[in-house]
């Protein structure tokens, strides 16, 4: 299997991708999208995205293999005072189980605190969807607890546990290359990662061009 990854800034041109894949049920089962997905709700979503990127309340990209979306990735709920924030993530059901969630959290991870200079991260994600759990791990999120789901309009995982996930910036080495061989390698596994060198800071209100994952092909 080969994979390219890399991500950028969602646009409104990617409206018509997420809105195909963020429809399809098989997607709902593991994230926190409502479902049904509303007609044109990707619209409604990328324009308020939009919106909150710009006030540096969040940070939201697309994730493209070979150049092709295939899901978003987030920095949400930023503080940059206290210098947190959550990541939060989906990948479109027909990209599953090629290890692009993976790379693609590499990049963002790295972009937090190396750009924006954020100190922690956290992220989430149902006990019963060991992927998403995997994703975390590889890239070197650690357990700090187990709580349960407490979502106000999601009643479908009202009560489900979910598993509280944290990685510290100064156990994240900076400054080094992934290569994926199949699924992306964590750091903690001697895989290596940098990321662009002409990435530009979003809390610098520019837009950073796109960022890889992978400087070839991976296979």
């Amino acid at each position: 299997m080969t994979i390219s990854v890399s991500i950028r800034p969602v646009e409104m041109s990617d409206a018509d991708c997420v809105q195909r894949y963020a429809a399809d049920v098989r997607l709902h089962a593991t994230c926190n999208l409502p479902s049904p997905y509303p007609e044109g709700g990707a619209a409604s979503f990328i324009d308020l995205t939009l919106k909150a990127n710009d006030a540096g309340k969040q940070f939201t990209f697309a994730v493209l293999n070979s150049g092709e979306f295939v899901g978003l990735i987030g920095l949400n709920d930023v503080h940059l005072e206290e210098r947190t924030a959550e990541l939060d993530y989906w990948i479109g059901f027909p990209f599953w189980n090629r290890g692009i969630a993976t790379c693609a959290a590499s990049l963002a991870i790295g972009y937090a605190f190396q750009s924006i200079g954020l100190q922690t991260l956290f992220s989430s994600a149902l006990i019963r969807n060991p992927a998403s759990l995997r994703v975390l791990e590889k890239n070197g999120f650690i357990k700090v607890g187990e709580h349960f789901y407490n979502g106000l309009w999601k009643d479908r995982f009202r009560g489900e546990m979910l598993a509280r996930h944290r990685i510290l910036k100064f156990e994240h080495p900076p400054n080094q290359r992934i290569e994926c061989s199949g699924p992306c390698r964590s750091p903690h596994e001697r895989a290596s990662r940098r990321l662009s060198d002409d990435e530009t800071p979003w809390h610098h209100r520019q837009r950073p061009r796109r960022l890889r994952a992978v400087d070839r092909e991976a296979r």
